[in-house]
Parts: structure tokens; sequence; C-alpha cells
């Protein structure tokens, strides 16, 4: 309960730096893949009102008290480098505990990596078929399948955090279906 009340304080009173997520999911100049106007924390400008080498997240959203860290690719999920993720999740909790009053016992962090789904289609038919018949086999989806290895590489950097009660779950999102559900 105490997180949800501080991240209604920080969004108070921090309203010029909330985003829609469409805004947010989009890179530089490009068109924005994940088509909401769901307003969230913009991490990058709570950022830089920090300071211009402090990096984070590209939102903060808190939701049945758990804190949500949204990170937005629009690019291959092969591309995506496990390190700079990780500096990202250290440094955006330097970010979001800076605009925070009160310290948490226990917190729990979900972190999303959501790719741009059209950029990460399977395009080989042979691959697809595969894939296709990968995922009717099991009860995982594509996109946990996929991304199993990067993201068991994520969380074992996290594992020292659980000695100050933080624990962190990494996500990779890469499917239409999912990126609508925003």
């Amino acid at each position: 309960m105490i997180l949800t009340e501080e991240y209604e304080r920080i969004v108070q009173e921090h309203q010029d730096h909330l985003k829609p997520i469409s805004e947010l999911s989009r890179a530089d100049n490009s068109k924005p893949f994940v088509n909401s106007q769901v307003l969230l924390l913009n991490g990058d400008s709570l950022a830089k009102a920090l300071g211009d080498t402090v990096r984070s997240p590209d939102a903060f959203y808190v939701g049945d008290n758990q804190l949500y860290f949204l990170e937005f690719k629009d690019r291959k999920y092969n591309s995506i480098k496990v390190k700079e993720i990780k500096e990202k999740i250290y440094e955006g909790l330097s970010v979001f505990s800076h605009f925070m009053e009160k310290s948490l016992d226990n917190l729990s962090i979900t972190v999303l990596i959501i790719c741009n789904p059209n950029k990460n289609s399977i395009n080989n038919p042979v691959q697809a078929v595969m894939q296709h018949k990968i995922n009717h086999s099991t009860s995982q989806s594509e996109s946990t399948l996929r991304t199993k290895h990067k993201t068991a590489i994520l969380e074992r950097y996290f594992n020292p955090l659980q000695k100050l009660c933080i624990k962190i779950n990494c996500r990779f999102i890469m499917c239409h279906l999912c990126t609508r559900q925003f």
C-alpha cells in the first residue's frame, strides 16, 4: 500500500513527467509501436532531472502494489544488450528511490522489456512452422521461449538485491497481442 501511495504522490508532484505509452515506445523520430494513451511516469525525464549522465528505464508504473519498469526497444530482440538493460535497471532503482519519501520493507519489481513485434517476427517459413509446433507442445508463450536465456541472465544479475528485500522479475514482450494489452 505504501508503494501505491508513494507512486501517486510522485505522479501528483511531477505531472510534467507523465507521457502516454505511445510516445514512450517511440524511438527518436520513428513511429510508436505500442498504441496507448495510458499515462506513465517518464523514467528518462525523471533521470534527466537528476543529471545528464543518469539513465533509467523508459517508464515507471505501480499496479497491484508492485513496481513496474518498462523499457521499450524498437529493434530485434537479438540486438538487445543485457548489460545495457542491467545498468538501466540499477540506475532506475536510484532514480525512483530519489523521488520517494518513505522507504519500503519489501519491493517487488517486474521489468518489462517491450520489443517491437514487427521487428521480431519469425520470417523463415521452416523456422515459423517449427516454432509453432514448439508453442503447441508447451504452455509457455513464444516470447517466453525465445527470451528464456536473456531473462535468466538478467535475473541472476539482480539476485544480490534479494539481500535488500528487492525481488526483480524480468519479462520480454514481443508479440502484437501482448503490446495491445497496454
